[in-house]
């Protein structure tokens, strides 16, 4: 086997569980935005909310929960919440700068950064695979647990998702 070979043995795994990552944190950013259309009561919400960031969207959300009455808001918060801290991780990973050279025939680990402006350092931080596998289950439990709710919200799944 070649060395270009045994790289890519290794790399594939990587790659893999941050691309679910990526593929659950597009599921987890559709429904927050179905959510806050939701909320604000019109369809036009979702094409709004498609346009901005995730924690732009989730604040738009959380000030809607804290100027309505209904009694699932403390869970969709809690929800919601949970939903940012995952989100703020797969940033971490999704929008890191990955270090190929961290990876060693005895490790199962990579290295990654990511830098900021307005941090005059970087801090790299190590995932594993089982790391990142986690983090996209954890994500896509989020979004169930979100979807689970907001079915209870509206009474039925078919009163908010689109066709």
């Amino acid at each position: 086997m070649s060395a270009a070979d045994d790289d890519e043995r290794r790399l594939v795994p990587f790659l893999e569980a941050l691309g679910a990552v990526t593929a659950t944190s597009g599921t987890l950013g559709y429904l927050l935005g179905e959510v806050y259309a939701t909320l604000i009561g019109s369809r036009m919400g979702a094409v709004v909310a498609s346009g901005q960031n995730f924690d732009t969207v989730l604040q738009a959300c959380r000030a809607i929960l804290d100027h309505t009455e209904h009694e699932l808001n403390g869970d969709l918060r809690a929800a919601l919440d949970r939903a940012k801290s995952l989100y703020e991780v797969r940033n971490e990973a999704v929008h890191g700068v990955w270090l190929d050279y961290e990876l060693d025939d005895d490790s199962h680990e990579r290295t990654s950064f990511r830098p900021r402006r307005w941090r005059p350092r970087v801090e790299p931080r190590r995932w594993t695979v089982e790391e990142l596998r986690r983090l996209a289950r954890d994500m896509e439990e989020s979004s169930e647990r979100i979807f689970e709710l907001m079915k209870r919200y509206v009474g039925e799944a078919d009163d908010w998702l689109p066709n």
